[in-house]
């Protein structure tokens, strides 16, 4: 089911009609992220499209408005649900909600506290819709925070990669999505594995294809790339007294394939990586017109990442590239999944070039620290009203200044815009989506590199 705004809110804004100053015929929110953790340089904006197409731009209907008269009449009381204002709303806009919303341009980086969109009711007969739509919008936080930490993630390999002489157009596949079995949804997966994709070119999220197939202009060529790789299961198919063979088996089927991940540490890793990749099928994979990446799927991700680049070296030799780090022969490569998170990645990433190991050799995977650790606090989002406009015409600024945290005060629209903080803002929603282009999404991910 598509929830609509009327029905995906915090059921204490049913109430909120009847709280407002009555003299009043406009609000204006902006949503916000009000305090960025140490690692954040800045927001990456990502995911309005999709919530332009895929939330606010969903029809509500009067069988909508009655079944939710039905439900808040038990839930929080007669008479509190605005029955008679949201029937007038949609006899009055049947094709589109009375809002217009401008944002930042998706891929744009905004600094801690300044607007990254704001919202304000067109028709002064609504202004509490403006804030009726808090609980929605504030969903934005989920693909601003992966988009912000797949950013930050891309910043320490290019950094590494400058160090090391690693090729910057690889940079763009180093850090593969392997987060989507484990996202709450498959619409959460497809929102999170879209935003990854702001800042890189790898990933194993089906749903996020989809989710920018829907929502943004994509052009012709793919948007994500992968390649086949065995899992666990496909190798203990085989059985342990015939895990080689399961191996070789694996080299045969794909043996056309330029690139082909092997998982290898169903049983015993240091085995497989010796005695079978440094062993009996280092002929087999030698010959192949490709690259054999090999997988640990557990240990100490430093330590793991580090002896198989030392004994993949042993076995297949290393040339040192322009920067004299080591370079594996090309028939084989390593990708580390498990257990990444910015720390251990850093930490990696350290210790191959303390090594002498150039970032060419290892591809990353990442699944929870990517797409599920985060929450709505990470970047301290916040959706707040800024202004206000009464019958009379006149405005004035509205600001939150709680005394016991001031990282929650907010700025007044007046203030925001004499600072030039809107100027660079597009519409994104002029009560309906349909009359604004789809964002391309190579202008986005130019955005957010041009941020390094």
């Amino acid at each position: 089911m598509n929830f609509n705004v009327l029905q995906d809110v915090d059921s204490y804004k049913t109430s909120h009609w009847k709280l407002y100053d009555p003299e009043v015929t406009h609000l204006t929110s902006y949503l916000v992220a009000r305090k960025l953790p140490a690692w954040a340089k800045g927001v990456v904006v990502f995911g309005v499209a999709r919530y332009v197409n895929e939330v606010l731009s969903q029809r509500i209907t009067t069988t909508d408005i009655d079944s939710m008269q039905s439900l808040m009449n038990g839930h929080i009381g007669p008479g509190v649900f605005n029955y008679d204002g949201w029937r007038e709303l949609v006899r009055a806009h049947p094709w589109g909600l009375p809002l217009e919303v401008w944002s930042m341009p998706e891929g744009s980086v905004v600094a801690e506290g300044d607007p990254i969109l704001y919202v304000r009711n067109t028709d002064p007969r609504f202004p509490w819709l403006t804030t009726w739509i808090e609980t929605s919008i504030e969903q934005l936080w989920y693909p601003m925070t992966v988009a912000t930490f797949a950013h930050e993630a891309k910043r320490r390999l290019r950094n590494t990669a400058l160090i090391d002489g690693t090729p910057l157009a690889d940079v763009d596949f180093k850090l593969h999505d392997f987060g989507a079995r484990g996202a709450a949804s498959e619409q959460a997966a497809g929102i999170g594995g879209a935003a990854h994709l702001t800042s890189f070119k790898g990933s194993d999220n089906v749903p996020a294809l989809f989710t920018l197939a829907r929502n943004y202009d994509c052009g012709e060529g793919p948007v994500a790339f992968n390649i086949p790789a065995a899992e666990h299961s496909t190798v203990t198919s085989w059985g342990r007294d015939r895990e080689d063979v399961g191996y070789e088996h694996a080299l045969d089927a794909f043996g056309d394939a330029p690139l082909l991940s092997i998982v290898s540490d169903s049983y015993d890793y240091e085995r497989v990586v010796k005695d079978v990749w440094g062993g009996s099928l280092k002929d087999k994979v030698l010959m192949r017109n490709g690259t054999l990446v090999v997988r640990p799927d557990s240990g100490d991700v430093v330590d793991t990442v580090l002896w198989t680049l030392n004994m993949l070296g042993r076995a297949y030799g290393t040339t040192r590239n322009a920067r004299g780090y080591h370079v594996l022969n090309p028939h084989v490569r390593v990708i580390q999944g498990d257990g990444m998170n910015l720390t251990t990645l850093q930490d990696t990433l350290h210790a191959m070039t303390l090594s002498g190991w150039s970032l060419e050799n290892v591809t990353f995977g990442m699944g929870g620290a990517l797409l599920q650790k985060h929450d709505r606090d990470t970047l301290g989002f916040g959706y707040k009203l800024c202004g206000i406009e009464r019958e009379d015409g006149e405005t004035e600024d509205i600001v939150k200044s709680p005394t016991a945290s001031s990282m929650k005060r907010s700025r007044g629209y007046a203030e925001m815009w004499r600072k030039g903080l809107f100027d660079a803002m597009e519409p994104v929603f002029e009560g309906r989506a349909t009359n604004l282009p789809w964002p391309k999404f190579d202008d986005i991910r130019r955005r957010v590199e041009a941020d390094f």
